[in-house]
């Protein structure tokens, strides 16, 4: 019974939060509140029960993985979560087959397998290579996703595009956003950088945010990140960051990028694990502008790209 109180009393609410921001919305803003909820609802609905110090719970999806196929885009939707909006961190970088075999050869040397892949961008379809890349996969379909699920995410606005989405195979699920140059409802403003926040100036950063354990880890032209999220902010910011190996823990092997990108992501502000426990994570803050950092980053951010090297 005492090891039962203790547990209870090591429950990480701000994780528990931060996994499941939609509790806010129903008044569960505090470590009260939150544990309550988990006891008469979250652990009927399957939420998980994490505990401080303790990174389990904040790992990637170890079935899911995003990849970036290309960072180029044909729309520029305020608020792009990788920052096709902003002229001077615009890309054209495509993710090559000879990648994609490297990463279908990794898969199979450490038996690694999904439930869903996500192909993203950009727009995904943009890249030259995405028939080829589809050809890739398929021939690996038996070694990486047997009973899993292949996605591809797209904006459905090319003529190109709408072609291609056409002649997907069956076993390749379209979700078509629909989007236009106007910013979602759903997007965070990415260029609000929490460490500009005076309330997060001797923040802890470390622990990161939730996205990598609701999507999955992320796999971008420049190697693995804990979300390919993390993979645009370290292209603007040149610090050649993702991991050019697949991780043997997706947690532990990408301190670094949780370190130095977190910090200035906006994202952070919506689904980080350590924010102050009165703030309202539930409320995006879409459109606020370039915060200082930010400011400063795409001032410098001339060549910076050229800094990243290829998975």
């Amino acid at each position: 019974m005492l090891r039962q109180l203790l547990r209870l009393w090591d429950f990480d609410a701000s994780a528990y939060l931060a996994l499941y921001p939609d509790l806010f919305r129903t008044g569960n803003a505090t470590w009260r509140q939150a544990l309550k909820h988990w006891f008469f609802n979250g652990r009927k609905e399957g939420r998980i029960f994490p505990l401080r110090s303790d990174p389990k719970a904040l790992r990637s999806h170890p079935g899911r993985i995003i990849i970036d196929v290309t960072t180029t885009c044909n729309l520029t939707c305020g608020d792009c979560n990788r920052f096709c909006h902003i002229p001077q961190l615009r890309s054209e970088i495509h993710l090559t087959p000879a990648q994609v075999e490297h990463f279908v050869r990794e898969c199979r040397e450490t038996g690694r397998q999904w439930d869903l892949i996500r192909l993203e961008g950009g727009e995904a379809t943009l890249n030259p290579h995405f028939p080829e890349i589809l050809v890739i996969l398929s021939r690996a379909r038996e070694d990486l996703f047997p009973q899993g699920e292949v996605m591809l995410i797209s904006n459905g606005v090319a003529e190109k595009t709408k072609r291609l989405c056409q002649e997907l195979p069956e076993w390749v699920t379209l979700f078509d956003s629909g989007k236009a140059d106007l910013p979602p409802d759903y997007h965070q403003a990415m260029t609000v950088a929490p460490c500009d926040m005076e309330n997060l100036q001797d923040h802890d950063f470390s622990r990161g945010c939730a996205l990598p354990a609701i999507y999955g880890l992320g796999l971008t032209p420049h190697g693995y990140y804990p979300h390919p999220i993390c993979g645009a902010i370290d292209r603007a910011l040149g610090l050649n960051l993702g991991l050019k190996h697949l991780p043997q823990d997706d947690y532990a092997d990408l301190q670094a990028c949780r370190d130095s990108l977190c910090r200035v992501c906006g994202w952070y502000l919506y689904m980080g694990i350590d924010l102050p426990m009165n703030r309202n994570l539930g409320e995006m803050e879409s459109e606020q502008g370039h915060s200082k950092s930010w400011e400063e980053i795409i001032a410098n951010s001339h060549e910076k790209i050229t800094r990243l090297t290829p998975y």
